[in-house]
């Protein structure tokens, strides 16, 4: 019974980190994008 509780909070635990990594790669995804957006801009703006 001791094993199958160990086993069931790692993967809770797992699936916590799993979560926290996903939406820190979707808000540096998020970020990157906006920075090229601005500069595809900048450059559009300066070019006109």
């Amino acid at each position: 019974m001791e094993d199958t509780m160990d086993i069931v909070e790692y993967r809770s635990a797992a699936g916590v980190h799993y979560e926290n990594d996903h939406r820190q790669m979707l808000l540096t995804f998020a970020l990157l994008s906006l920075a090229a957006f601005a500069s595809v801009v900048l450059i559009l703006w300066a070019v006109m």
